[in-house]
Order: C-alpha cells, then structure tokens, then sequence
C-alpha cells in the first residue's frame, strides 16, 4: 500500500458493512447512544449515593448499590458496540454524555438514604421506558437483533422480593419496587418490557406483604 493509500485509509469515515438501510442505522445508532448516555448517567449517580449513602442501615444500602451500578456498567460496552455493529458510531466523551443524558444528575451536598432510594427507583423505571422506546424503534426497523439486546437488558433474572445474597446476571437493571421500602431486606431484579403476568403481581404483592411484616417485627 502506498503512502498516500494509507493516509486516505486512515482519514477515511468508519464505515462498517451493515444490511440495514441508512435511515435504520442513523435512527437506531442515535438512539443507542443517547440511551448509553442515560445508563452512564444513572451508573454515576447510583455510585454517588453509593459513596455517600449514611444512616443506620449504611452497610445494607452502600453494598446494595455497589452491585445495582455493577449491573449498570455491565449494559454499557454491549449498547456501544451494537452502535458500531450496526455501522453508527457512539459516545466519545463525558461532554457528550452531558449533552445526551436524560437521566438527571443529584449534586446535592446531603441526600437521605430513603430519597437516594426513591430517586434511584425512579431513574430506573425512567431508564426502563427508554429501554422500550428504542426496543420499539428497533422493531419497526425491523432490527431484531438490536432488540433483543434491549430484552436481553431488561429480562428478569430472579423473582421480586427473594432477596438472594447471589450476584445477579449480566445486564441485570432496576431495584425491585416491592422491596426498597424494606429497610432490612432491600433487593432488586430486571423489570421486564411487557406488563406483569397476574401471577407476577401476585408475587410482588406477597412480597411487599412479607416486608412490612419483617418491619413490624
């Protein structure tokens, strides 16, 4: 290769052969780059409360939130690379993230362990609606690939409220509702994209149940 062949190899775009049309590739890398955004974005903050969490139940909630952003950051190379496979590009900086984020930031200089929790529960069920928004536009491009790297983030790993002292799987995302208001027994497992069986909601009704019992213990 001749010199001025390599220096037009090495300026040239990154381009990545793709059997997804332009649009589908513009849309979809955009959309899993705002949303890689977002898990950063929650990633971060989940390790900020984690770094300042207080109170008498300090140990349960610092460990808690040491694995939930564990899982966080297990999502981020996977929702990257996608971009890439596809043939888009991703993030490049903090400032990017910044810009993208939809996920809002908590500077505050003191946080109670019960807000961080509700806050956190919050941005997870945010992030879970974002998770099915760019699911949705992965479907109507017909990139099922793409969406099953969403299903795969969001697929529940344990049933709500069993407060398994078992690290969780990969991709494993949001704090179980039923058990954050639990201060002795706080768990979490992936929501799932479509709505909870009968059967599912009966077990995280069981499982708020058995929490509140354990309280008034």
């Amino acid at each position: 290769m001749s010199p001025t062949q390599a220096e037009k190899t090495r300026l040239a775009p990154l381009k990545t052969p793709s059997d997804l049309p332009t649009n589908a590739i513009t849309d979809i890398s955009a959309a899993l780059t705002a949303l890689l955004a977002d898990v950063f974005a929650l990633y971060l903050k989940t390790k900020n409360f984690h770094w300042h969490m207080s109170g008498p139940h300090f140990r349960d909630y610092h460990l808690l939130l040491d694995e939930q952003a564990e899982q966080i950051f297990a999502m981020t190379d996977d929702i990257a690379e996608r971009a890439r496979k596809i043939g888009g590009t991703t993030l490049r900086s903090v400032g990017q993230i910044a810009r993208q984020q939809r996920i809002s930031d908590n500077d505050a200089d003191f946080v109670t362990p019960e807000d961080m929790l509700s806050e956190l529960r919050e941005d997870n069920a945010q992030l879970v609606s974002l998770l099915r928004e760019v699911h949705d536009l992965c479907d109507e491009h017909n990139d099922v690939a793409s969406a099953s790297l969403i299903e795969n983030s969001t697929r529940p790993s344990a049933a709500p409220g069993s407060c398994s002292k078992r690290r969780a799987g990969r991709n494993n995302i949001g704090i179980s509702r039923a058990c954050l208001p639990c201060p002795r027994h706080a768990c979490h497992a992936r929501p799932v994209l479509s709505s909870p069986a009968p059967a599912a909601a009966a077990t995280a009704a069981s499982s708020r149940d058995s929490c509140r019992r354990r309280q008034g213990e």
